[in-house]
């Protein structure tokens, strides 16, 4: 991760984003140590799935 163009995020960064898009944690670590991120995506659409329906029926509440 040091050698990453991205920025890199501290733990607190993350629970807040993992709170904030409703994502567990541990998709959010595995993201960003998968070696390929997109593909890491299309294995767990399922938890993006679930995570779009729940911040919808956030957002509708």
């Amino acid at each position: 991760m040091q050698d990453s163009p991205y920025p890199v995020h501290s733990t607190v960064e993350l629970e807040e984003k993992a709170q904030d898009w409703t994502i567990p944690m541990w998709f959010l670590e595995g993201l960003m140590t998968a070696p390929i991120p997109r593909q890491y995506a299309q294995e767990h659409q399922e938890v993006l799935a679930e995570a779009a329906n729940v911040r919808f029926l956030r957002q509708v509440r």
